[in-house]
This record gives structure tokens, C-alpha cells and sequence, in this order.
């Protein structure tokens, strides 16, 4: 039954009796609801307070949007590495970034100033990534290659954004596969020298001849523009031809941190000892003039399973369930194409609390945690996004937050609905994404309005009728 034969329904059968009775049973209860409205009309015009969850929900899934990674943006994190997701496909994650001389002295020998005095021992990378990781972890197949352009951290960079690099694989030969360690505690041992970090690090273990380009570049290191001319940068990536279902992780990389570092370990035949020297790059910060330099940021690339890229063709089954993505990944859309119904009628109606419920999929056990907190935008005539009326109050008002006790993601979507009716905005549609979704990689699978499961997605609005 259309939305205004039932409130013509409402309006045949209340008396004046029955609107006092009802007046009183409002003024007892105890319920809570958004009172929107009810304090400014005239209470001998109130005809009564109603609850319905039958207005038609459209949901289905579409592509996310690139969104931006660098230094800006990410702040501390970027994410590397790859899982295998058996619902989603597979999501990989790699890293462009500078890495700067710590101090700027030139590199040369002790005694003259020939740099073929100088014998590279060892180069290794060490990346922080304390330990936060979404997945498993299991072995992942790092690899690491020099830029062949610039980067530049005035410049904006996206998920989608690709800079070309060389074919050469630094990564020493057979050390590139690696179990990333979640414990506190670290030892590795490179040649003479060993090294105790109190967190955890990946260590990349580079080939000798990367070593050796940099020495040879020793003068460049005097100035951070001459070396990033001689030296643009390093993609950090991982190799998933050989990755099970189920298996890998995506890392937060923090390369902030100043234990996220590249050390070239060095012998200078000119001091006539066998001494091991060092010199130290950091991703981000330069101690010399005591300011953040380095650009970065991470780039995105998603497989989808067979299901996803069905979901994306037929948008109908998103009644039934819908998708969710970081990281560009995917988004929800949802229509509510009767909810001017409400407004097409002789009665008045206020919307007094309009509540957008949606149940998610998520097993207790799962590797993959949900989506902490979802967005709601509203959908311009231009097809563009904007954040939906009630959201100047803050996110806690609108809602969004994953409810683990019921599995449910809820949106206040009250003023949206409010502003439609008065011709204030036109229906063009919500869009559900990530909150988080440049550093954050989860995801979560919703229930539909149409679920085969026992919770559906719908649209609870709680109005009053007044003459």
C-alpha cells in the first residue's frame, strides 16, 4: 500500500476521543526518540506519533574512487604487502618514497678523494611497521626497484598513481621472502655488524651494486636537490604469483618513523683499517636542516573474485548484499526513491527521527576485522559527494559506527530526509564508504534489504501527523 493511502488510513480513523488517550500514552512513554518538531506545533493539532521500517531500500555495489596517499594525507602510515581475500580478491599495496641523506656530508674517504677507496660491505632497508597489519601474517615475496622519475612532495598522489622505475630488482638474490614479525623483539645479524630493535621491523636485504651507485654519487650527498636528482626514489612492492586464498597481509608501513631507514655499510681502504662505516637514509626527515623533505605514498591495485565483478555488472543483487572496500576498493549506494511519499499528502508530517539500519556479515573468527566506521554522503545532482546534512554535529551524530554487539551499522539520516520533503534537497541518493579509507585496508560484506540472512538492511522513520 502506497505511503499516502496509509496516512489517509491514519487520518479516517482517529477521533478527537482517541487523540486525547493517544496524547496521554505519549506523554508517558518513555522511549526515547528524536523529538524533532513535536516542541513547536501546537499540541491540539498533533494526531499522533508513527513508526515505519517499510520504505523501499535500493542498495548496490559500485567502484570506489581514487583517493589520495601521499605525505599529506596518510600521515604517518602507508600501507605495503598483499592478501589474498577469498570474498574481495586480491588487494596489493606498494610504496614510492625518497630516502635522504640523514646528514648532508658529502660521501668521500677519510684520505683523498677517491671514491673507488671506499668498498661497499652491505645495504639494507628497514622498514617500522609496528606490529598493525590487516590479515594474516604469512609469507610475502618483498622487492624494491630504483624510480626512473621524480617525486615531489608538493605534488598530490593517489591510489591509482604510477611512476615509472627500473627493471632491476634490488632485492639481494633469495632474501626477498619474508614472514613479517608481530613480536616486540628483533635481532638480525649483517656481516660483522648486528643490530637490536625494540619493535617491529622488515629488514630488505639489497644487492652490493646499489651500494656502489650511491658511493659513486658520494658529492651529490652534500645537497638534498642534487642527490634526489642523482637518486629520485625506490618502489617497494611484493610478488603475489605464488600467494594462497586466505593468506597474506597488508602492513602499515611507518615511514615516519626514524627506525624506517636505509644503511649502507661501507670499508674506506684510505684509513688502513677493515672497520665497517655506515651511512644513514631516512624516508622522511633530514637531521641538517631539522625539517620533513621526503615525498611518498602508496599505490593500490585490487583483483576481484568472480562474485565482486558480479555484483559490479548486475546491480540487483545488491538487494540481497553489498560490498564495502578500503582503499578504493568498493562503495554502497542506496536509493530511497518512495520517501517523498511522505510529503505527497493533504496531512502535515514531520520527520521526527529517520535511522538508516544496516546489518554486515562478520564471523567472530574471521582474519579480516570489519570496517570500524563507515561514511554516509549524499549524492549531488552533478553526481558528486557531499557530507549529509547533520554532519556539522559531528560524526557520533550521524552514526556509522560497526555495533559488534549485533553486527549493525547505523546512519541518523533525520535532516536528509527532513530537507528532501521541504524541496530543500533532491533524492539523488546516499553512498556508504571507508571512513578511513587511505590508510585503513578492511572490509565488509552488508546485508541487503532482500537478505537471505535474518537481519535486512532497512529505513526505520519514526513521524508525526498534524492537521
Amino acid at each position: 500500500m502506497k505511503i499516502i493511502e496509509q496516512l489517509r488510513m491514519r487520518k479516517a480513523i482517529w477521533s478527537s476521543a482517541f487523540l486525547f488517550a493517544s496524547l496521554l500514552v505519549l506523554a508517558a512513554c518513555k522511549k526515547k526518540e528524536n523529538d524533532l518538531g513535536l516542541s513547536i506545533q501546537p499540541k491540539n493539532k498533533l494526531i499522533g506519533l508513527n513508526v515505519s521500517d517499510t520504505t523501499q531500500v535500493i542498495m548496490y555495489t559500485v567502484k570506489g574512487d581514487s583517493i589520495r596517499t601521499d605525505e599529506e594525507i596518510s600521515n604517518e602510515y602507508n600501507l605495503l604487502g598483499c592478501i589474498n581475500d577469498p570474498k574481495f580478491g586480491i588487494t596489493k599495496s606498494s610504496i614510492y618514497t625518497h630516502f635522504l641523506p640523514k646528514t648532508n656530508d658529502a660521501l668521500t674517504p677519510l684520505k683523498g678523494t677517491d671514491l673507488s677507496q671506499l668498498t661497499p660491505d652491505s645495504i639494507n632497508i628497514y622498514l617500522d611497521f609496528q606490529g598493525s597489519y590487516y590479515g594474516q601474517l604469512s609469507a610475502q615475496t618483498f622487492e624494491v626497484y630504483e624510480l626512473s622519475e621524480q617525486i615531489r612532495r608538493d605534488s598530490s598522489y593517489y591510489t591509482s598513481s604510477v611512476v615509472s622505475h627500473q627493471q632491476q630488482n634490488l632485492v639481494k638474490l633469495g632474501s626477498g621472502t619474508i614472514i613479517p614479525k608481530g613480536d616486540n623483539r628483533l635481532i638480525f645479524t649483517d656481516g660483522s655488524k648486528t643490530d637490536t630493535v625494540e619493535k617491529p621491523i622488515i629488514k630488505l636485504s639489497l644487492d652490493t651494486s646499489f651500494a656502489r651507485k650511491i658511493i659513486n654519487q658520494g658529492k651529490s650527498l652534500a645537497t638534498n636537490d642534487d642527490f634526489l636528482n642523482a637518486m629520485p626514489g625506490l618502489y617497494i612492492t611484493t610478488n603475489h604469483t605464488s600467494q594462497n586464498s586466505n593468506s597474506g597481509a597488508l602492513l602499515k608501513i611507518n615511514l615516519k618513523s626514524t627506525d624506517s631507514q636505509l644503511i649502507l655499510f661501507y670499508q674506506d681502504a684510505s684509513t688502513g683499517k677493515d672497520s665497517i662505516i655506515e651511512r644513514k637514509f631516512s624516508m622522511d626527515h633530514n637531521n641538517t636542516q631539522e625539517k620533513r623533505l621526503g615525498a611518498r605514498f602508496h599505490t593500490v591495485v585490487h583483483k576481484r573474485t568472480p562474485t565482486i565483478k558480479q555484483q559490479l555488472a548486475d546491480s540487483t543483487l545488491g538487494q540481497v548484499e553489498t560490498y564495502v572496500q578500503s582503499l578504493h576498493g568498493l562503495k554502497t549506494k542506496i536509493e530511497l526513491p518512495n520517501i517523498k511519499g511522505y510529503a505527497d499528502t493533504s496531512l502535515g508530517i514531520i520527520v521526527n527521527k529517520a535511522e538508516l539500519i544496516i546489518p554486515a556479515q562478520q564471523h567472530p573468527y574471521s582474519p579480516f576485522s570489519p570496517i570500524t566506521g563507515l561514511s554516509i554522503k549524499y549524492i549531488e545532482q552533478s553526481g558528486s559527494t557531499s557530507e549529509i546534512p547533520g554532519k556539522e554535529f559531528g560524526s557520533a551524530f550521524v552514526g556509522g559506527k560497526f555495533e559488534g554487539k549485533d553486527n549493525t551499522y547505523r546512519f541518523r539520516i533525520t535532516s536528509y530526509v527532513n530537507k528532501i520533503l521541504e524541496g530543500k534537497l533532491q533524492n539523488n541518493g546516499l553512498e556508504i564508504i571507508s571512513s578511513n579509507s587511505a590508510v585503513e585496508a578492511n572490509r565488509i560484506v552488508l546485508n541487503g534489504p532482500n537478505s537471505n540472512l535474518k537481519q535486512n538492511a532497512k529505513l526505520r522513520i519514526t513521524y508525526t501527523i498534524y492537521q
